[in-house]
């Protein structure tokens, strides 16, 4: 194993020697002595030490806390002050650059020992902590969608870039200032608080997946899915966004449309049946199931290539293609049919393909004339 290097930070050069040997004994490499602040920082900077024994009084204008506190926060190298003042005063300046230890004078070999490893153990730890919330941030980060992490008191503690493009505010704006209930309606706000504070009294009582009305910051209703769960150990939840308002659109249209079909089934005097992309029939009237002699059961999710001779079928399949790509809307056709007792059937009607919200074509009407 590496030896672990350690820099005296010392103004006492018989101090400074003995606990080199001592260091040196316990199977530290000492990699130099240095009696001043601001030269501590040059060094720490320039051979990067595992750690600093730091006294408080030093020779020149910088003391040993105002070197401790840089060396910590610029170079994050753990400082351990060794020194022989333990006044209130001195304690509170060291404490508030959150030394890995501090032993008075004189010291014990085997104090010393242990605050060391100790010092050792708790950097370890703390870098190992510090890259795994650098990766769970990377991942919150980069996740797709809107997350955010909230406080009991409905504060949002951290969001990602989804969040702000969701909801029009920069993360300055969001992060310890905006609460989560600014974003929903009024209709949904009720439910979402009770949600809220029950969640951190008895998570499974609530689902942790339901839907709301959101409302960003320039007035924009978008219908959103939200996934919640408690953070271990704290009462602050971490949310998932998702915008279904396109979803919901598509869907209205689809669920309007087939309203629509069924009035045209009701009402026509023609032949209807509804096609899909795959070529298959989805819906078909009673005049289509009679011209062809099947019930509706035996018609229904099967290929027209079951109902259309061989010579037509190329034709409706390659109309059906064009109309799919959005190259057709619509287009009149003739074409042979079999019946369920083998007759052939002549079927003149009109192709139309039927758009949904986002322009993409969900289905084609074919009207056959009666």
């Amino acid at each position: 194993m590496t030896e672990k290097e350690i820099l005296i930070v010392e103004d006492e050069r018989l101090v400074a020697e003995d606990l080199k040997d001592a260091l040196e004994e316990m199977g530290y490499e000492v990699i130099g002595i240095i009696d001043e602040g601001e030269k501590a920082i040059e060094k720490a900077a320039e051979k990067d030490p595992d750690l600093v024994l730091m006294d408080i009084v030093l020779k020149g204008d910088m003391d040993g806390i105002e070197a401790a506190d840089e060396i910590k926060s610029e170079l994050n190298i753990p400082v351990i002050y060794l020194t022989a003042y333990a006044d209130d005063k001195r304690l509170e300046r060291a404490r508030m650059t959150e030394p890995y230890g501090y032993i008075v004078k004189p010291y014990r070999k085997r104090e010393l020992h242990c605050n060391i490893e100790m010092a050792f153990y708790k950097h370890e730890m703390e870098r190992k902590l510090k890259e795994s919330e650098e990766k769970y941030r990377a991942i919150f980060e980069n996740s797709g969608t809107a997350m955010a992490i909230l406080e009991k008191d409905k504060v949002a503690e951290m969001v990602n870039e989804e969040m702000e493009k969701l909801t029009g505010y920069s993360k300055e704006k969001l992060e310890g200032k905006k609460i989560w209930t600014d974003f929903v309606s009024d209709e949904d706000l009720e439910k979402m608080e009770e949600y809220h504070y029950r969640r951190r009294e008895d998570p499974d009582s609530i689902p942790g997946q339901y839907s709301f009305t959101f409302i960003n910051r320039f007035g924009d209703v978008k219908d959103i899915l939200i996934q919640v769960g408690m953070i271990p150990g704290t009462d602050k939840s971490i949310v998932s966004l998702i915008d279904v308002t396109e979803e919901r659109k598509r869907f209205e249209s689809m669920r309007e449309g087939q309203e629509a079909f069924r009035k045209l089934f009701e009402r026509s005097f023609d032949a209807v049946v509804i096609l899909g992309s795959d070529g298959k029939v989805k819906e078909a009237d009673e005049n289509f199931c009679e011209l062809l002699g099947y019930s509706d059961s035996e018609i229904l999710e099967k290929d027209l290539e079951k109902f259309i001779t061989d010579a037509d079928g190329t034709k409706m399949f390659e109309t059906l293609d064009e109309m799919f790509e959005g190259e057709l809307k619509e287009e009149s056709l003739s074409v042979e049919c079999t019946t369920k007792e083998g007759g052939k059937i002549e079927l003149v009607g009109r192709l139309s393909a039927i758009i949904g919200v986002d322009d993409e074509p969900l289905y084609v009407i074919w009207n056959i004339d009666m």
